[in-house]
């Protein structure tokens, strides 16, 4: 192998961190947009309840600090939804 081969040349670097810089948005924007054409696949096939209306429950109980007030605002969003007894 020719030593000149092994040759880095600032030019070279320089043109590359260039076009890397140039074109990284355009690769954000088209990562982007396959992220979002992916999750609108994903949510389109999720198919319906039957009945038309979503089977879970949710519970959303206010919780201001992270203190004693935790302990009964959990056990108030469990028990809201009908309790987690069964599990």
């Amino acid at each position: 192998m020719r030593a000149s081969s092994k040759k880095h040349h600032r030019r070279a670097f320089l043109r590359w961190g260039l076009s890397l810089t140039a074109g990284a948005p355009f690769a954000l924007a088209a990562a982007r947009n396959v992220l979002a054409e992916v999750a609108a696949t994903a949510l389109s096939s999720v198919a319906p309840a039957a009945g038309g209306g979503a089977q879970g429950r949710v519970a959303i109980v206010p919780c201001v600090s992270y203190g004693a007030e935790v302990d009964s605002a959990l056990r108030k969003s469990f028990d809201l939804p009908g309790g987690i007894g069964a599990l």
